[in-house]
């Protein structure tokens, strides 16, 4: 449903499609499925163990907030707030004898933190090597409404992916399976009971705006600002077993920490010069077509046009003018990232000229643009049901 909605997005505001939701989504899950493998891997050799009520809980509040915003389906936010529920659980236990809280109050008193911080530091981990595996190629170009009223060409990151993880589930020694394990296994749990197998689906997302940056650029810092959010709270949790006060830092930083990569990285794209806005070298590229004459020409991303057929480039408009002054032969001088000079060339074909396959930072005969407001999974229902009618 995400993808499709961005290529809405990208049809309105540029009447071409930019990525193929389909082909996101096949990605996704083919990537979504080795990364389970590798979860379940390295939970089982750690040894941590979850309960099965720990999932379920997990799971509702996740449901529950991204009814408010989809951002939140992350289980940095429904772990936090359930650590944050079950120290509430163990400071008064006694809240189990009120009849109605009893279903609720019970798994909550038993909950075992450092499994529980353990397991979604490995899920921050998997999230991070994704990220760099996709290296913002599948990012959404956007206009959006700046300061003054300015518009402003951004690059969604948005990504999905469900992985299906085999994880250690602490059961009654009547369910466990009969396998033996090193003494020292295992590592993230104290619970005496029997252990088996269970499939738990995880859903693991990310998203944040390039906007003074590529999104390539993007993505490598706040990929190595997971793997520091990981680590630290490994960490904690490891630690809980030395000191109690552990347990309730990490509760804090799950929430807190990934917040502060969201919003701080969000805010710092602002305060730096922007990269998609008009400049007086030339015209800013904001997004190459796959497959089209301007990617098999090496044009990128971020890119500055300054000539084409030696004739100088200030506006989207004098382009395509510059394209038809050579009717079979295209040669562009284009400034990139690093400020150095690219001369490209190719043989243009006939009908091509009209589909040259760029996008433009937007100017200032702009008039639309995408109010990115909160959006929840609620409401993305709604709108395929819509879109459906």
């Amino acid at each position: 449903m995400q993808y499709r909605r961005q290529t809405l997005f990208e049809r309105r505001l540029f009447s071409v499609r930019v990525h193929n939701p389909w082909e996101q989504f096949i990605e996704s899950v083919a990537q979504g499925l080795g990364g389970g493998i590798i979860i379940s891997l390295l939970t089982i050799a750690m040894g941590i163990v979850i309960q099965p009520t720990q999932l379920f809980l997990l799971c509702v509040i996740s449901f529950l907030l991204a009814c408010y915003h989809i951002q939140y389906l992350c289980y940095a936010y429904s772990g936090g707030v359930l650590s944050l529920l079950a120290l509430i659980a163990k400071t008064y236990p006694q809240g189990e004898a009120i009849s109605w809280l009893r279903v609720i109050w019970k798994p909550l008193v038993s909950l075992e933190f450092s499994s529980l911080f353990a397991f979604i530091a490995i899920l921050h981990l998997l999230e991070s090597y994704l990220l760099l595996r996709n290296s913002g190629k599948d990012s959404s170009p956007l206009l959006v409404n700046g300061k003054r009223g300015m518009l402003v060409g951004v690059h969604q990151i948005q990504k999905f992916w469900l992985a299906p993880v085999f994880v250690v589930a602490a059961v009654p020694p009547e369910l466990a399976m009969p396998v033996g394990h090193p003494s020292w296994w295992p590592l993230f749990s104290t619970l005496g009971t029997g252990f088996t197998i269970l499939l738990f689906p995880v859903v693991i997302g990310h998203t944040t705006l390039a906007i003074s940056s590529l999104p390539s650029h993007k993505i490598k810092r706040v990929s190595k600002q997971l793997i520091y959010y990981s680590f630290i709270l490994f960490g904690l949790a490891w630690g809980i077993q030395f000191w109690g006060g552990a347990g309730i830092l990490a509760a804090f930083w799950m929430i807190l920490g990934h917040e502060a990569i969201m919003r701080i990285g969000n805010w710092l794209e602002w305060k730096r010069p922007l990269l998609f806005v008009p400049r007086p070298e030339g015209v800013v590229v904001l997004a190459v077509i796959a497959n089209s004459p301007a990617a098999e020409m090496g044009i990128e991303v971020g890119d500055v046009l300054q000539k084409i057929n030696g004739i100088e480039i200030h506006h989207p408009d004098e382009v395509y003018p510059a394209l038809r002054s050579t009717s079979t032969f295209c040669k562009m001088e284009v400034l990139n990232e690093q400020g150095h000079i690219k001369y490209l060339q190719r043989t243009i074909y006939q009908g091509e000229h009209h589909e040259l396959g760029l996008i433009f930072a937007p100017d200032e005969q702009s008039e639309y643009y995408v109010d990115l407001k909160p959006i929840s999974i609620v409401q993305l229902i709604r709108q395929q049901i819509q879109r459906g009618a």
